[in-house]
């Protein structure tokens, strides 16, 4: 996953962690960034958005109907078609 793409905006989200989420081709990359990382319940690597743990596939279904750069409080972010951000506020 291109780390540089998930921060090409300044404001970083105000939450324990957050998933970059790039989907690719069906091929779904995870990166999680922050002090939650350590009980992150995302692998690394998926190979569909429907072997994601629901809560996930529920969050990025949100955001597929948001403009680039979007933002749902306590959901996610939306930076383009493939790449999101998924708030963690801990219980996930």
């Amino acid at each position: 996953m291109s780390i540089s793409r998930l921060f090409s905006n300044s404001d970083l989200p105000n939450t324990k962690s957050f998933h970059g989420v790039m989907v690719n081709k069906g091929r779904v990359d995870v990166t999680c960034v922050g002090m939650g990382c350590v009980d992150s319940s995302l692998d690394d690597v998926y190979d569909t958005v429907d072997d994601m743990p629901v809560w996930a596939q529920e969050r990025i279904a949100m955001l597929m109907v948001c403009k680039d750069g979007q933002t749902i409080n306590h959901i996610g972010r939306r930076v383009d078609d493939s790449t999101f951000w998924l708030f963690s506020m801990g219980g996930e």
